[in-house]
């Protein structure tokens, strides 16, 4: 049987706790600013064992069903007067913010909105609860329609979206990481500059025959508010690599990966602009390389690290072995539950809790991608046991893109979105 959490209502009071506490100020150097106030509340989480959540590096909040944001109405009143302190700030400390500055706090939101949109449509009204549900609805969409106001007032021009930092380039500018991987230092990180270059060495792939940004699993994942591409380079440059993908979709994916090609998995930031435009940005949020070394892969992963960014220094960080657990593994473990259980009630922290004996069992950030993705050693490009058999180049990125902006923008939590950042402020 699921251990639940030994008192829900405790779990509430510990919850509201979670709104008091500082976590690590990426906006400014010392505690207190509205926006890591309000990036906070939503963010960070304490479990009823007393363990506190928090990844700076988060790209989604730590929530699955949202519970205590629209059922505890004093805990909802905490996130409301933190989105009203933001929402009052003059256009010099919000508008006229450096893009990328708006951009981290635009998209860490951007999450937040599209996971109460997600709990609102799909919450059941019962009958015996139907007053306690409506006014979970009424403050859903409170949150919804502040959260919207505040996304607007932070979106950018197409011109800032087109000159926002490229990780990357900068890395090779700098000399930050080697630009290729070298068996002699095997455990040394490197970063490919020339991953998006039409005409260089890495070859853009996709199961799909049609455009496609390859990474339709991850960007399904979550709701297509970022682009993931996927790569491959052989040991013999280009014209090897779209070969061997003619090879191995003709071979019905019987065919080897030539030692020493090497695999990324490549996520950039979608924008919302102030023309109510989605755009595909320069701006890496994380890399995942993989090179095809047998008997073993050699696996790096690098995420966005917006203090040291926002401070002048490198956007990408390292993720290791030990690097703390991360949202999504949090997230893939209560999404499980079923959408109208009441173990859903305590935020999925019966699920997490009923498999490890708390929080900090969970595995690591790698591992979790492990757990996923198998050994590339042998015919694995997709990462996935039971993956596509095809694989085709896809050159023309700005095709793919295309395709993918026209899934978000024909989702439902985009529409209210776009409804809502037309409303008058009250």
């Amino acid at each position: 049987m699921p251990r639940r959490s030994p008192c829900l209502t405790l779990g509430i009071v510990v919850l509201l706790a979670a709104a008091t506490l500082a976590g690590e100020p990426i906006f400014d150097a010392r505690p207190g600013h509205p926006w890591d106030q309000l990036r906070d509340i939503f963010y960070i989480r304490r479990f009823s064992t007393g363990e506190v959540f928090e990844d700076p590096h988060a790209f989604a909040p730590p929530w699955q069903e949202c519970y205590v944001f629209r059922r505890d109405a004093a805990f909802h009143e905490q996130v409301v007067a933190r989105l009203e302190a933001v929402e009052r700030l003059p256009t010099s400390r919000m508008e006229d913010q450096s893009p990328s500055r708006r951009l981290i706090l635009l998209k860490d939101l951007w999450a937040v909105f599209d996971r109460l949109e997600m709990v609102d449509s799909r919450w059941p009204v019962k009958n015996d609860r139907q007053e306690v549900d409506l006014k979970a609805v009424a403050r859903t969409e409170e949150l919804l329609r502040r959260l919207a106001r505040i996304m607007r007032r932070l979106e950018l021009t197409d011109e800032e979206v087109a000159a926002l930092p490229n990780a990357l380039q900068i890395s090779a500018d700098q000399n930050l990481h080697p630009k290729m991987f070298d068996p002699a230092t095997a455990d040394k990180a490197f970063l490919p500059s020339d991953l998006l270059d039409t005409n260089g060495p890495w070859v853009a792939y996709a199961s799909e025959p049609e455009p496609s940004a390859g990474g339709t699993a991850h960007m399904s994942f979550i709701r297509h508010r970022s682009i993931f591409t996927l790569h491959l380079r052989t040991p013999g440059g280009r014209d090897e690599g779209e070969s061997f993908l003619q090879e191995y979709t003709k071979a019905n994916r019987k065919k080897d990966v030539p030692p020493g090609t090497m695999l990324a998995l490549l996520r950039r930031s979608i924008v919302p602009t102030r023309s109510g435009s989605l755009r595909v940005s320069p701006f890496v949020e994380s890399l995942q390389l993989i090179v095809a070394t047998p008997p073993e892969d050699h696996r790096f992963k690098f995420t966005l690290d917006r203090k040291s960014l926002l401070a002048g220094g490198p956007a990408l960080k390292r993720l290791g072995p030990e690097s703390p657990l991360d949202h999504t593994n949090l997230e893939a473990l209560s999404v499980d539950v079923h959408p109208n259980s009441p173990r859903n009630y305590d935020n999925g922290e019966t699920a997490i809790l009923a498999r490890y004996r708390s929080v900090n069992e969970v595995p690591r950030s790698l591992a979790s991608c492990v757990r996923c993705h198998f050994e590339t050693t042998g015919s694995n490009i997709f990462g996935l046991m039971t993956g596509p058999r095809l694989a085709y180049a896809q050159p023309d990125f700005e095709k793919a893109e295309a395709a993918v902006l026209k899934v978000k923008a024909s989702s439902p939590e985009w529409k209210l979105y776009s409804r809502l950042r037309a409303e008058k402020s009250e």
